[in-house]
């Protein structure tokens, strides 16, 4: 049975495909936590450090499509924009999440990545997992630089000259951002993906990223190195100079006694290193350093100040390796100093590259990358390692990509941005629909008051999603209430995503925007501005409205004053303009004058007008919105008469009411004009109507059937369901009939 048995295993060996699902040990996740689809499992297979263990070693992971066998970065869900989006997650051999750091990340070649072991010997396993289809992939939210001062990897993209100038990145948790200075400039190909050229040719010249240090919390963090710490820096010549340059990172100020940093005499092979200005200095003479003055080749230099029973020492690294100073490996002590020999001087910057000023010590002429600052003195299998990490690619081993079946769920990133009295604001991005199979998404959710209990259905908040930005304002609620929420994208597989809920209480203040008379209207909030009277009987027409917090848009219906009708059997008054806009654009918290137009006043006498209605606004910003009040209907007489007067424009027209006078015209976009009394026709007593915002006036009505004979009826206003209930608005009035003087058009 064996000789059949063997060979029928091997060839099922040989038909697995090159990422099948297999039984091999790799450190994964607990799914409830993490559900990822892909796993590489990594060996550090090159520490020569012995027995010693490494604690909280940011060890980097390159991923490549050559370095990995199995890895494709079509696997992921994200494309890499975003970098907190990119669904990857690391583990120990126990399954505990790591702290990661993504440095670079280039979906057509290599990206780059620093991981913390807190514990690291040679043989120490960790797996990296990707694909995952679980909102809960971030297994470690600490930070993989916690330890340090400060961490530039200076792959930001830029240049000191740009206005503004470009931000250069701490990735530490002191967040000490720098800004690019002058000649630096941000280039391709670093030692660790993209570096920063500090100046481009010898020179006094302003090239480097300045940190500021004025912020007093900021000061106290760097402060904080005392007397015995450590800097390190990968740097690369590009001219060779004789003189003295300033690089690496620097706390001096130009010509000061203070501060302590490092410089190179590129000619000689020296490397000098300073404390207290130039106080106390030694130069290395580093002809055992090989490579560090020559150009185009990248190298390492780890410098350490210490304070040795009240001496200032110093340690040179070059590549990894100790540099022996008259026979000492352990560094050079230059005699007795005070208590605390290292000074920091306090509210002074930190410098990459040459100090800020074109009066101060010369620029060196290279390019830096992976600059850092950490409180104490590495071992010296401490500072091999960390050189090795980069350098040294069999340093870290990948196994294959192995793959596990997990459901392929839709991925959304889905929050709360805001919340008031009266509403919650979510939103999110959809960046994958899950399986290959899902062609689009709905994304629904609940809110509910917590005492309530949930409900059992789902609100769709939107649907035909197939990628891209979610949002949804859920409006009406109740003030100063307590609610709770969940929320989830579906795929046409009907897979849900990972539910995301919480809890909430609106605030007690406000129901919204402030100004005018409120009320609900469903989900809304209507506020009403109308014509007043205060307790003294004047017109009260004036209000401010201030929309609330989560409004950057408001319906808005303006209606002007309504036209009168004309004196003595006269035309129709003309309805004020009528405005409706579903989203006109408004600032939260910014006041915006409202003024409501008044009705018309008619005329007392046929030889002169009735006044128009009064214009309607919203003013302030970027916002003015002028409605015009209604025309004023023209006045009649009795026939032969010549003082009959013409119907009046506005934001709908005024009806004319004798024959050869002109109809009042309406405002576009506004209304409509005014009906008239057809050329060489009229009829005693009759008159047409006032334009309406939907349609014209109507004409006078002529027939030989008194019974069909009439005055134009009003223009039709429009129907808005802005109150939660169609309504019709800016209706024109009509005309005149049987030598009937018409009364005050109050609109």
């Amino acid at each position: 049975m064996k000789k059949f048995l063997l060979p029928l295993l091997a060839l099922a060996a040989l038909a697995l495909p090159a990422r099948a699902q297999q039984a091999v040990a790799i450190p994964r996740p607990d799914p409830a936590v993490a559900e990822f689809a892909r796993g590489v499992k990594f060996t550090v297979a090159g520490y020569n450090g012995g027995s010693e263990v490494q604690t909280n070693f940011p060890v980097l992971v390159r991923l490549s499509t050559t370095a990995i066998s199995g890895f494709r970065y079509s696997d992921f869900y994200a494309d890499g924009s975003d970098l907190s989006l990119v669904d990857i997650g690391f583990v120990d051999a126990a399954g505990n999440g790591l702290a990661y750091d993504i440095d670079t990340w280039n979906p057509s070649g290599e990206s780059l990545v620093w991981v913390n072991l807190p514990r690291m010997t040679n043989g120490t396993e960790f797996a990296m997992w990707y694909r995952c289809s679980k909102t809960g992939k971030t297994l470690n939210a600490n930070n993989v630089w916690a330890d340090y001062t400060g961490v530039w990897h200076l792959n930001e993209s830029g240049s000191g000259s740009a206005n503004p100038k470009t931000e250069v990145k701490d990735s530490s948790t002191n967040l000490l951002h720098g800004t690019a200075q002058g000649q630096a400039s941000s280039v391709s190909g670093g030692k660790i993906g993209g570096s920063w050229r500090i100046a481009t040719v010898y020179n006094r010249v302003d090239a480097s990223i300045q940190i500021d240090l004025s912020d007093t919390v900021k000061n106290a963090k760097v402060n904080d190195l005392g007397d015995t710490f450590s800097a390190s820096f990968w740097l690369q010549r590009k001219n060779l100079e004789t003189k003295w340059c300033v690089t690496g990172i620097n706390r001096r100020p130009d010509g000061s006694t203070a501060g302590w940093g490092t410089q190179i005499n590129d000619n000689n092979n020296q490397l000098r290193v300073y404390a207290n200005g130039g106080k106390n200095q030694y130069v290395f003479n580093s002809t055992g350093m090989t490579d560090l003055n020559s150009a185009n080749k990248w190298g390492k230099v780890d410098v350490v100040w210490f304070n040795n029973n009240g001496n200032i020492g110093y340690k040179i690294y070059w590549n990894g390796v100790s540099y022996n100073v008259d026979g000492n490996s352990d560094g050079k002590n230059l005699g007795t100093n005070p208590t605390t020999p290292i000074e920091q001087p306090s509210g002074i910057p930190l410098v990459i590259g040459n100090f800020q000023s074109a009066t101060s010590d010369r620029a060196w002429s290279g390019e830096l990358d992976e600059v850092r600052l950490i409180k104490g003195v590495p071992s010296a299998a401490r500072v091999q390692a960390d050189y090795d990490t980069v350098n040294t690619t069999a340093f870290l081993t990948a196994d294959s990509v192995v793959e596990v079946a997990v459901v392929e769920r839709p991925i959304a990133n889905l929050q709360v941005v805001d919340t008031g009295a009266t509403h919650i604001q979510f939103v999110g991005t959809l960046s994958s629909l899950g399986s290959d199979e899902a062609t689009e998404c709905s994304f629904s959710g609940k809110v509910w008051k917590t005492a309530d209990g949930e409900p059992s259905e789902w609100m769709t908040f939107a649907s035909g999603l197939t990628g891209g930005t979610l949002s949804r304002l859920v409006k009406g609620l109740d003030p100063a209430t307590a609610y709770s929420y969940k929320l989830k994208v579906t795929n046409d597989e009907d897979v849900d995503s990972d539910e995301v809920s919480g809890s909430f209480t609106t605030s007690g203040v406000g129901v919204g925007g402030t100004g005018g008379d409120m009320t609900r209207g469903g989900d809304d909030w209507i506020h009403y501005f109308r014509v007043g009277f205060d307790e003294q009987g004047a017109i009260t027409n004036d209000y401010v409205f201030t929309p609330p917090s989560y409004a950057t848009s408001v319906r808005a219906l303006v209606v002007g004053g309504g036209g009168p009708g004309g004196y003595y059997a006269g035309g129709g008054g003309g309805a004020g303009g009528y405005y409706y806009n579903e989203t006109l654009g408004v600032t939260p918290g910014t006041g915006y004058a409202i003024h409501v137009g008044t009705g018309g006043v008619a005329s007392a006498s046929a030889a002169v007008y009735g006044s128009n209605g009064g214009d309607s606004s919203i003013i302030g910003g970027a916002v003015n919105v002028v409605v015009l009040g209604g025309g004023a209907g023209g006045n009649g007489m009795l026939k032969n008469q010549t003082d009959t007067l013409a119907g009046q424009s506005g934001g709908s027209g005024g009806g004319t009411a004798w024959t050869g006078y002109e109809t009042g015209s309406g405002t576009a976009d506004q209304g409509n004009n005014g009906g008239d009394v057809p050329s060489g026709k009229y009829q005693e007593g009759l008159a047409a109507g006032g334009g309406g915002a939907a349609a014209v006036g109507g004409s006078v009505e002529f027939s030989s059937s008194e019974a069909t004979k009439g005055s134009g009826t009003g223009g039709n206003g429009r129907s808005c369901d802005i109150t939660g209930e169609s309504l019709y608005y800016a209706g024109g009035g009509s005309g005149g009939a049987k030598q009937v003087k018409t009364g005050n058009g109050m609109g």
